[in-house]
């Protein structure tokens, strides 16, 4: 399942009750420090999804390397 990425400009505008929605639907397990300070879930949403990025940059990159690796294969095969 993907979610939206979020930018902070986009978290910003978002009222607590809302960051609080964002967190939940993305799973976050970072702990917040003060619960009643937006500021500290935007840092977690935003921590979350920095992660999450990272991962899936990986797993594209992989993807990339066996698809050329595949096609190397391919060309030695016709030769």
């Amino acid at each position: 399942m993907t979610h939206p990425i979020y930018e902070p400009i986009q978290l910003t505008a978002k009222s607590l009750t809302k960051l609080r929605g964002i967190y939940a639907s993305l799973a976050c397990t970072i702990e917040i420090a003060d619960k009643r300070c937006r500021e500290d879930w935007m840092k977690a949403i935003l921590e979350h999804q920095s992660g999450h990025t990272n991962i899936a940059t990986e797993l594209c990159e992989t993807e990339v390397s066996t698809q050329d690796l595949d096609k190397q294969v391919h060309v030695i095969s016709y030769l």
